[in-house]
C-alpha cells in the first residue's frame, strides 16, 4: 500500500519508514521545511514536496525519487535510488549522493540561485537540467563508469563540471561565458580527443565537444593520464 503525509505550516520530521513493512509509495507534502533524519525505504517511489528545505542525515532507498523544494534539497549519504527528478526555487542547492548501479535523472530544475551537485557510485544518465546561473557538477564515482548527457543542459552563466572515466555527450551543454570542465574520475585515466571511450580511457569525439557552448573548455586535471589527439577534426 501507500503512505501519504500532509502538513500545513508545521515542519514534518520523519522517523524510520520501511524497517518492518515496506510501503509501495510514500507521499509527503508540507508548506514548511521537511526533515529526514532517519532512513526511509519504499518499494516503488518517494515523492517529497516542501515549502522549505528538504534535508537530513537519513538515507533514501526506492525506485523513483521526486522532490520539490523551496530553499534547497540535500541528501548526501548512501542513498539507493534508480531514478531522480528534482525542482528547487529561490535559494539553496540541490545536492544528491547515490549508490545505485545506474542513476537516471529526470528533469532537474534549479530556478533559484543555488548550485546542483549529483554523484552516483555507478553510471549516471541525465535528462534536461537547468540552473539559474548556479554551478553544475555531475560525477560517477567509480572506475570506468559512464556519464551520459542525454538531455539539454543549460546553466546560463554557471560553471559546469563533468567527472567520469567514460562520457557520452549527446545532449547540448550551454554555459555561456563560463567554464566547462571534463575530467576522468580515476587518477591516471588517459584522454583521447577524437577517439572512443574504453577501459582506462576517456574518449571525447568531435561531435561530443561540438555539443558544448562555453567561455572556456577545460579537459583533464593534474591527476589525469596522457592526452592524445586522434583526429584533426578536434579543434577550437
Amino acid at each position: 500500500g501507500d503512505l501519504t503525509l500532509s502538513s500545513g505550516a508545521g515542519i514534518i520530521s520523519l522517523g524510520v519508514i520501511g524497517n518492518n513493512a515496506v510501503f509501495a509509495n510514500l507521499f509527503v507534502t508540507t508548506t514548511a521545511a521537511l526533515a529526514l533524519p532517519n532512513n526511509i525505504a519504499t518499494a516503488t517511489a518517494i515523492n517529497l514536496t516542501s515549502g522549505g528545505i528538504i534535508n537530513g542525515a537519513g538515507t533514501l532507498s526506492t525506485g523513483s525519487l521526486v522532490t520539490s523544494s523551496v530553499g534547497g534539497f540535500s541528501k548526501t549519504g548512501a542513498n539507493t535510488v534508480n531514478n531522480f527528478t528534482a525542482t528547487n526555487t529561490t535559494n539553496g542547492d540541490i545536492a544528491f549522493v547515490n549508490t545505485a548501479t545506474t542513476l537516471t535523472l529526470g528533469t532537474i530544475s534549479q530556478s533559484g540561485t543555488g548550485n546542483v551537485s549529483i554523484t552516483n557510485t555507478g553510471n549516471l544518465t541525465t535528462g534536461a537540467i537547468t540552473t539559474g546561473g548556479g554551478t553544475l557538477s555531475l560525477t560517477t564515482n567509480a572506475a570506468n563508469n559512464l556519464l551520459t548527457i542525454g538531455g539539454a543542459v543549460n546553466t546560463s552563466t554557471g560553471a559546469v563540471t563533468y567527472s567520469s572515466d567514460n562520457m557520452t555527450l549527446t545532449g547540448v551543454t550551454t554555459a555561456t561565458g563560463a567554464i566547462v570542465t571534463l575530467i576522468p574520475t580515476t587518477a591516471g585515466v588517459l584522454i583521447n580527443l577524437g577517439g572512443a571511450d574504453a577501459a582506462g580511457t576517456l574518449g571525447l569525439t568531435a561531435t561530443e565537444l561540438n555539443n558544448i557552448t562555453a567561455g572556456t573548455l577545460r579537459i583533464g586535471q593534474a591527476s589525469s593520464g596522457n592526452i592524445s589527439i586522434s583526429t584533426t577534426a578536434v579543434g577550437p
